[in-house]
């Protein structure tokens, strides 16, 4: 069986959304969106990550779903992996898009990565 149907990784995906306090100080929330789809994560060249890079954020990988996965810039998505020990956190830094460039059939690509600034 390819890696069509036996996608290694899995994912997990919260939104991120703005709260105010008590106080009216505003603060961070985060809200599941979906645990456990299936996914392939590869890691990006450096072609990918000069390219689809954007200030403030680090292009590391890109990940494979079968089908769109519904999130977006807002989303924080955490990939687990059976080869290593503890799961990753990646902030998304694109909505996923069609992508045959796998050569098996249409996936749907995000790109991910990491907050290089606070800004």
């Amino acid at each position: 069986m390819g890696i069509l149907g036996n996608l290694p990784h899995t994912a997990s995906a919260k939104i991120r959304s703005t709260a105010v306090d008590q106080f009216g100080g505003q603060f961070e929330t985060l809200t599941t969106v979906f645990t456990g789809k299936k996914c392939w994560q590869q890691f990006t060249t450096e072609g990918e990550s000069n390219e689809f890079g954007r200030e403030g954020f680090r292009v590391t990988c890109k990940v494979y779903f079968q089908e769109d996965p519904g999130i977006t810039k807002e989303h924080v998505v955490t990939i687990t992996n059976p080869q290593a020990p503890n799961p990753e956190e990646y902030d998304v830094l694109s909505a996923a898009k069609p992508d045959g460039t796998v050569g098996l059939g249409v996936f749907w690509r995000v790109l991910l990565g990491r907050r290089t600034t606070d800004a």
